[in-house]
């Protein structure tokens, strides 16, 4: 088991990293910054109830491919900033508000995959890489961007979709 402290940054090396099954306990909010390669928790990721934000950062991708469960439908969750984020599993992205302000996300779990957050917020665009089909649910989705600047969503392969209503934050 580990206990995350604070921000962190993983400069990349030859080799991916991976953290093992043991499960990561988030002491407070906290940025990790993936610079290069790719970062893995293999374990689940909580916050026993507390409902912090994991932001990612960094060039480099993070790999979560089991659920997790930090962050709640009113607080906290995952903001992806940068880089790459890879997910496996309905609830990678945890309980709360799953915002992408930047950077791809893939699914590379092998099959379809629907993520199950609450909600979802997007920033000016993103892009979704499309190893395998990704849905990203029935959670209400906000543009939280300016009034009438756009939104851009690059799909290179696959499927993207969702299925939650749409609004201007």
């Amino acid at each position: 088991a580990e206990n995350w402290n604070g921000n962190f940054t993983y400069l990349g090396s030859s080799n991916n990293f991976n953290t093992g099954a043991g499960a990561v306990t988030l002491d407070s909010s906290l940025a990790m910054a993936v610079n290069a390669h790719t970062f893995t928790v293999g374990g689940s990721i909580n916050d026993n109830g507390l409902n912090y934000t994991l932001t990612k950062t960094g060039d480099g991708a993070l790999t979560l491919p089991v659920a997790n469960s930090f962050g709640s439908f009113t607080a906290g969750g995952l903001t992806l900033t940068a880089g790459l984020l890879n997910v496996g599993d309905p609830g990678s992205v945890g309980n709360g508000t799953f915002r992408i302000d930047g950077g791809a996300i893939d699914n590379i779990s092998g099959q379809d995959l629907t993520l199950t957050p609450p909600a979802i917020l997007f920033g000016p665009g993103f892009t979704f890489v499309g190893t395998t089909n990704l849905d990203l649910g029935s959670a209400p989705i906000t543009f939280d961007t300016a009034a009438g600047t756009p939104v851009a969503i690059n799909v290179v392969s696959n499927t993207l979709s969702f299925e939650g209503a749409l609004t201007l934050g």
